[in-house]
């Protein structure tokens, strides 16, 4: 499994999340017959570029959580749940194109980095299932192959990781 994180290089040797494109794609709709969930907005797509060193994601806000699979990439959706259901998303040359479905808000914690949407941070539940909390749960990241990185739990053996059978990422 090969894990992409991103952010855009400045070009001053320091690194921060800036978008390089926004597209928000709207066609007309009908109206809408059932009430919709006022906390969902539209997301816009961005292009952000992979990150290879953990310095790097120490500068991040946002980052996209991608495995590489039989040649497609799929993002770590944003859906919190026991398994969470993959969101397939566009690299070319180190950009990743994904939208708001895929992007995470990053923070660093004492031992490592929170990962959070909409408010709830993902965390690990039981047996191989996350689950939605309201306090920064811990994630470590080290270097995998492939440039990418491994997430995993800093309080359990348990890593966010893709499941090819299952098409979905769980607490493995």
């Amino acid at each position: 499994v090969e894990i992409i994180f991103t952010l855009v290089d400045n070009g001053d040797d320091t690194f921060t999340l800036s978008y390089e494109t926004v597209t928000i794609e709207t066609e007309p709709t009908e109206p809408e017959t059932e009430p919709t969930d006022p906390t969902e907005p539209p997301v816009p797509e961005m292009t952000l570029n992979k990150v290879t060193k953990l310095e790097q994601l120490a500068q991040a806000t946002k980052v996209v959580l991608v495995a590489q699979v039989d040649g497609a990439y799929k993002a770590l959706g944003t859906a919190i749940a026991g398994k969470i259901d993959p969101v397939t998303v566009n690299v070319t040359d180190g950009t990743v194109t994904a939208d708001g479905a895929a992007i995470w808000n990053i923070e660093a914690t004492e031992a490592g980095y929170a990962l959070s949407s909409g408010g709830a941070y993902l965390a690990y539940n039981s047996s191989t299932n996350f689950k939605a909390d309201t306090a920064a749960y811990e994630w470590g990241f080290t270097a995998g192959e492939n440039g990418g990185f491994l997430v995993e739990s800093t309080a359990a053996t348990r890593g966010v990781y893709y499941q090819i059978s299952g098409d979905r990422f769980g607490a493995y």
